[in-house]
Formats: C-alpha cells, structure tokens, sequence
C-alpha cells in the first residue's frame, strides 16, 4: 500500500511539472512573441522617421538650408559666404575664396567650389538656378537643366561650362 500510494505521489508530482513546464514554455513563447513584437514596431518606427527625414531633406530650399549646404559640403576654413538669397527658385550667393595651404591659385578653388556645390545643390529640389559670385573672380550662373549624369547616375555640373564662365568674365 505504502509503494502505491508513493507511486501516486509521484505521479501527480510527475504531473504537477509537467504541467508547470508546459505553463513556462507558454510564457516564454509569449514573452518570445512579445520581444519579437517590440523589435518589429521600434524597427518599423525607425524606418518611418529616415523616409520622414529624407522628405524632409527632399522639401523644398530655402536660405538656412542652402546656407547649410555651402558650409557643410562646399566651403573650405578660410572662405566665407557674404550673402545669400532665395528668390524665384535662383540661390544666388556671394562668396569670398580666402587662402589655401596648398593651392595658390584662388580661380581653381572657386572652380573647385562651384563644382562641389552644384553636386551637393543637384540632390536636393526646391530650386532651378544656382549663381554664386565669388567675390573679385567671377559669377558663375547654371540652371538644374545643364546637368550632365554620368555612367553611375551621379548628377553633376560640368566643368568645362564652368571653367568658360571663368574665362568669359575674365575677358
């Protein structure tokens, strides 16, 4: 009787975790499902804010922006925008070349500038011309239409236009 009634216990102990290991399993798969969950929405919110940002970096130009633009991408240490203005879809800013350690020659590093802003200037909309004067050089004047696009679809000005707009004033 002792041994049966021992078998007893030891099966309904037997029972009793099988039961609790079942419920934990449970858990564990919903605290899984909840994890999983949790990471889908945080990854589904961090996508949303980068098409969000990158609208927002699509809107349209404006002064602070083109500003940002120039100081962030185009301008070197020593130069410096004296002025820049919005109107009818032309940025038209005023820029001053200062002094490079390592290149002399203040028309090549205007060619250089224009050239590195109209890159940066050709993957944002919210414009149509850009003219910048760097001041006792030159104005250089091109609309969005006169870009070229090379064999990687990268969009650029050309430099050979702006180089003539170099020599023309010059003459």
């Amino acid at each position: 009787m002792k041994k049966v009634l021992f078998l007893i216990v030891i099966s309904i102990l037997s029972l009793s975790l099988a039961a609790c290991s079942g419920e934990t399993e449970s858990e564990a798969k919903a605290e899984n499902e909840k994890e999983t969950e949790q990471e889908n929405k945080e990854q589904e919110e961090a996508d949303s804010q980068k098409t969000e940002e990158k609208q927002e970096q699509n809107k349209g130009m404006n002064v602070d922006k083109a500003t940002q633009l120039l100081e962030d991408h185009v301008l070197e240490e020593n130069d410096e925008i004296q002025k820049l203005t919005m109107n009818d879809g032309e940025i038209k800013a005023s820029i001053i070349i200062g002094d490079n350690d390592t290149i002399n020659d203040k028309t090549l590093l205007a060619q250089i500038a224009y050239s590195s802003a109209g890159d940066e200037f050709l993957q944002h909309e919210g414009w149509e011309v850009l003219t910048i004067d760097f001041v006792d050089l030159a104005e250089v004047s091109m609309h969005r239409n006169e870009q070229e696009t090379d064999e990687n679809d990268f969009v650029y000005f050309p430099m050979d236009k702006i180089i003539d707009q170099f020599d023309s004033e010059a003459n």
